[in-house]
């Protein structure tokens, strides 16, 4: 298994920060120090993938609460408003846009899958180690992005 990833986790860490702050205008704090995943229910949690020369992926664990809030201004529709279907979609356009920048991280060529996204239940990507765990927080929320390596 190619456990290194191609890249500075650092890099990617600021990538996120910078995703959140110039799409939704909020500057999130990184949680460097957070050793245990804490599970804030309910939440979705979103998956992409990548092949090339390095294959893994990378997943979102977000509580509802957090998508609720991001959604007027990305969607333009109030929270109360807000269906299960704009919901997903969401969490999986945030997975579109983190594994977005680990693409432009890579060595290409590299494609990159459509989002998965699941309620209350943790994506696995078959044959995938998780290298980093990654924590955010949002005001009072927190929310995990986890880097994925796959065999390759």
């Amino acid at each position: 298994m190619n456990k290194e990833i191609p890249f500075s986790i650092g890099d990617f860490t600021k990538a996120i920060l910078m995703i959140w702050q110039e799409i939704l205008e909020v500057d999130l704090v990184f949680l460097e120090n957070q050793e245990k995943y804490v599970e804030e229910s309910p939440y979705l949690t979103s998956c992409v993938s990548v092949n090339g020369p390095w294959c893994g992926g990378v997943t979102l664990t977000i509580p509802q609460i957090l998508l609720k809030r991001a959604a007027p201004p990305l969607l333009e529709i109030e929270a109360d408003a807000l269906g299960k279907d704009e919901i997903y979609d969401l969490a999986g356009e945030f997975a579109n846009m983190v594994g977005g920048h680990l693409l432009g991280l890579l060595e290409q060529p590299t494609t990159m899958s459509l989002p998965v996204v699941t309620e209350n239940a943790p994506i696995r990507i078959p044959g995938g180690e998780k290298l980093h765990q990654l924590a955010f927080q949002w005001d009072d929320v927190t929310f995990y992005v986890n880097v994925i390596s796959v065999e390759s």
